[in-house]
């Protein structure tokens, strides 16, 4: 039987000055770097045989950190790449509030809004996961 592990990347610069990333593609913080490092020190398994990663560099520098653990391939696929947030990126949560204050307290509160100055929906985010997960999935076999 396949399993398929999901990880998130380790924390960048942005995530502690809590801006939103999306799609640019900031790099792995010092702490990032050796939050992966001990995920793959202390990974929930022994063997794995693959990693797939988005094109981003924090999460292909995450998953590289584990594929070398494991003396597995890393393969970059950009369909697993974080979805836009458009002009949201590089703002903050207070920033994009006061510059779209709607919109941002809808994407918390209705899941299959569609939000101004963010590039997709909610409901489009939530089946685009769900596609790639199972794309990356049947490239296993």
């Amino acid at each position: 039987m396949t399993k398929l592990i999901l990880i998130r990347h380790g924390r960048t610069l942005w995530n502690s000055s809590g801006k939103f990333q999306g799609q640019s593609d900031i790099e792995l913080s010092q702490e990032g770097i050796s939050q992966a490092e001990k995920l793959a020190e202390n990974f929930p398994v022994t063997h794995i045989d693959k990693v797939y990663s988005s094109n981003l560099k924090r999460a292909y520098i995450t998953g590289e950190i584990i594929a070398k653990k494991f003396n597995v391939p890393i393969i970059k696929d950009k369909r697993l790449c974080e979805v836009s947030f458009g002009s949201w990126e590089g703002l903050t949560y207070d920033e994009i509030h006061e510059k779209w204050p709607n919109e941002i307290e809808t994407m918390f509160s209705t899941p299959d809004a569609c939000l101004e100055g963010s590039e997709m929906c909610i409901r489009d985010r939530k089946e685009n996961l769900s596609l790639k997960c199972k794309n990356v999935a049947l490239k296993l076999y």
